[in-house]
């Protein structure tokens, strides 16, 4: 009961039988990191898939839990494994599934894992994204134009400063491969700017000459 008044005796806040109830979770498992794959060049059927799975019930977890990894969120093919082993209450464990993942082609994939145990009682800690950029795989002579993709190639570094955009007019442009990679294009240079692009990766081991990169 609540009552407050400035002419009873006793007013103020009043509380009487107060309790805080919540379900008792037999059935709640979820991903909390996903180790592997991470940002690399394509390797297509090599990248291994490797999760922390967490159980979040008071009770262990079957010795059947499914679960499966998507290379583009919900409308990619789903790829399922099983925990064969029982996760104890509020315990963790590191699987990696059977089956690598092939991602087909350079891009950035919406990279999803998730359990599937039917009857969870909490599905928000189900799943977990993350964004994997796959680079490109190539072998010398090779020319990269940017107009793809950004040429594939990330940004590094802290407070990146470098953007693949077309130049302004104060930079010449190429015929026909107008973007390029620029440092600072809205002002002045950082000073100490740490930042710093990564290529797609080049197999020098199959060229059989001499290898030069130009700009």
């Amino acid at each position: 009961a609540i009552n407050k008044s400035a002419t009873v005796t006793y007013a103020g806040w009043n509380v009487d039988n107060f309790a805080v109830t919540g379900e008792y979770l037999t059935n709640d498992v979820g991903i909390t990191d996903i180790i592997l794959p991470c940002d690399n060049c394509i390797n297509t059927g090599y990248d291994t898939v490797r999760v922390v799975v967490k159980n979040y019930a008071a009770v262990p977890t079957p010795s059947n839990l499914r679960l499966f990894y998507s290379l583009n969120g919900t409308q990619g093919t789903k790829v399922y494994d099983t925990i064969t082993t029982p996760i104890p209450p509020d315990g963790t464990t590191v699987f990696t599934f059977t089956r690598p993942a092939g991602f087909p082609s350079a891009g950035v994939y919406n990279f999803l894992v998730s359990t599937d145990s039917p009857g969870d009682q909490d599905r928000t800690n189900d799943s977990l994204y993350h964004i994997i950029h796959i680079q490109e795989n190539v072998s010398p002579p090779h020319t990269v134009d940017f107009e793809t993709g950004n040429g594939y190639w990330l940004q590094g570094g802290i407070a990146n400063t470098w953007e693949c955009k077309i130049p302004d007019a104060s930079i010449g442009q190429i015929p026909g491969s107008p973007k390029a990679w620029i440092l600072s294009p809205y002002g002045n240079y950082v000073s100490d700017d740490s930042s710093y692009i990564i290529s797609s990766c080049y197999n020098l081991v199959t060229s059989d000459r001499l290898t030069r990169f130009t700009c």
